[in-house]
């Protein structure tokens, strides 16, 4: 999942990417290597970080997948995408639909949290703590209810094995007792 927006700030280059780097890296991501080069003195105007797990069937929680984040700064003008990489995307399969849609809404969730958040810290230039609190909050719900989720699917997974073991054992002691 991709998901592109621009807005404007004041701030210039230096200052807004340094802004933007530190909210994300408090956000647990990390500066991937910029394969090119200044040319002619001109300053860096790019900013690429990504968090989560390498492979997204280890994420516990659509916070753990796989995600990337690209702000672009052109004469104020700020261009952020944000992709997420699902286990639904990575392989191709009709077999849980209903989770699909449930993981894709979830990874929107965050995307879009996370860009908004950005645009608050530059455009608007809020507090960081403010931006970085309401960001945790919105990434901690999403977490809470994915642990709830697999909480839930391991309670009925073991009642289900339970009453299977009950039954081999109602059947084994009525089968020697005739």
């Amino acid at each position: 999942m991709v998901i592109e927006h621009i807005f404007i700030t004041t701030l210039e280059a230096p200052e807004a990417l340094q802004r933007a780097a530190q909210f994300l890296n408090s956000r647990g991501f990390q500066a991937t290597p910029q394969a090119a080069f200044a040319m002619g003195g001109q300053a860096w105007s790019v900013l690429e970080m990504t968090r989560g797990k390498k492979n997204p069937s280890r994420a516990k929680s659509v916070v753990e997948l796989p995600q990337q984040i690209r702000m672009e700064w052109d004469r104020g003008r700020v261009t952020v995408a944000a992709s997420s990489t699902s286990l639904q995307e990575s392989r191709s399969t009709t077999i849980g639909k209903k989770s699909g849609a449930r993981m894709a809404r979830n990874q929107q969730t965050v995307l879009t949290g996370l860009v908004m958040s950005l645009q608050e810290l530059l455009e608007a230039q809020r507090e960081f703590d403010t931006v970085a609190a309401t960001n945790a909050a919105l990434e901690g719900q999403l977490h809470a209810a994915d642990r709830s989720r697999r909480r839930r699917n391991m309670i009925i997974l073991l009642t289900i094995f339970g009453a299977f073991i009950a039954l081999i054992t109602y059947l084994t002691v009525s089968s020697m007792s005739r």
